[in-house]
C-alpha cells in the first residue's frame, strides 16, 4: 500500500484566534480541536512516526500554499460545522455563539482581501509505501 498525507502547520495566526475565541466561548475541547489539526507538521517527528509505523521509502517535504477561504463569518461557520467541532458548538447557547462570532470575525480583519480570507499556510507532506 500507499500513504500520501497532506498536514499544516505550524498552526497559523488564522487559527489562533479561533483557537482562543473556542476556548472562551465554547469550551477547552473545542480549543483543542483547533490545536489537533496542526500536530503533524514537523517533518523529522513525523519521518520517524512514520518509520515506526513499518512505512518505508518515506519522503516528506513542506512548501508554504496560498489558502483562499470564503469571508469570515461564512469560513468560521462552514468550518465549524463540518469537522468535529459541530458537537461542540451544538452545545453552546445562543450568546456564547454570538460572542465566538464577533470576536473571530473581528480577529480575521487582518487576513481579508475582497470580502475574504486570505493567507500563507505551510503544508507538509509525506509519501511512502507500507
Amino acid at each position: 500500500g500507499r500513504l500520501v498525507l497532506n498536514a499544516p502547520g505550524p498552526q497559523h495566526p488564522l487559527f489562533d484566534v479561533l483557537e482562543q475565541a473556542m476556548e472562551r466561548h465554547v469550551s477547552p475541547e473545542a480549543a483543542g480541536f483547533v490545536r489537533a489539526i496542526f500536530a503533524l507538521h514537523d517533518t523529522e517527528d513525523l519521518g520517524q512516526f512514520l518509520g515506526k509505523a513499518g512505512y518505508r521509502d518515506v519522503d516528506i517535504s513542506a512548501d508554504v500554499k496560498q489558502m483562499s477561504l470564503p469571508a469570515p463569518r461564512r469560513f468560521l461557520w462552514e468550518y465549524a460545522m463540518s469537522t468535529p467541532l459541530a458537537a461542540n458548538v451544538a452545545g453552546a447557547d445562543e450568546g456564547s455563539l454570538a460572542r465566538l462570532e464577533a470576536e473571530v470575525v473581528s480577529g480575521w480583519r487582518p487576513f481579508e482581501e475582497n470580502g475574504a480570507l486570505s493567507y500563507g499556510q505551510r503544508i507538509v507532506s509525506a509519501r511512502a509505501r507500507a
